[in-house]
């Protein structure tokens, strides 16, 4: 079994336009492993991360001399929205995902808005109960239709 290290070696910031490529590129390796449940590729794959960095929504992890996550952060009325999170398969076990997550959190908190929002397919159920360890409730379940999606909601304090 793989060490699983509690305290990643990570740095947090936001992404700047030279790393648009390799946002990319991570996204897809992240997402890889879901392809064969989903009925088209992610989001999170097929995004213009150039785009998305110019609009300061584009947050990165840093380990080992890489990049090693990333989460892209969306405003709301109320609410951040978590439009993606993705870690490097390489670095994944190692808490990075969490880290991003808690950082999505203060961001909402420091922005003071209420909570943070997000949505998981169906078909990667077993997210949910990682979610779920950061305090992310479902608020609604999929209905019917290509992407089928649970929303979940994590209120901010």
């Amino acid at each position: 079994m793989p060490e699983i290290k509690r305290n990643p070696p990570a740095r947090l910031r936001p992404a700047e336009p030279r790393d648009a490529a390799r946002l990319k590129q991570l996204a897809g390796q992240a997402y890889r492993i879901h392809a064969t449940v989903l009925p088209r590729p992610p989001q999170a794959v097929t995004d213009d991360y150039a785009a998305l960095i110019a609009d300061d929504a584009v947050y990165v992890a840093e380990a080992d001399g890489d990049l090693a996550g990333l989460i892209v952060l969306l405003p709301l009325h109320n609410a951040l929205l978590l439009h993606a999170v993705a870690v490097a398969p390489e670095a994944q076990r190692r808490g990075i995902g969490g880290l991003l997550l808690r950082y999505a959190i203060e961001h909402a908190r420091g922005q003071g808005l209420g909570a943070v929002e997000a949505s998981v397919e169906k078909a990667l159920l077993p997210l949910l109960g990682w979610f779920g360890r950061f305090g992310f409730d479902a608020v609604r379940s999929p209905g019917p239709g290509g992407y089928q999606r649970y929303y979940l909601r994590r209120t901010v304090s």
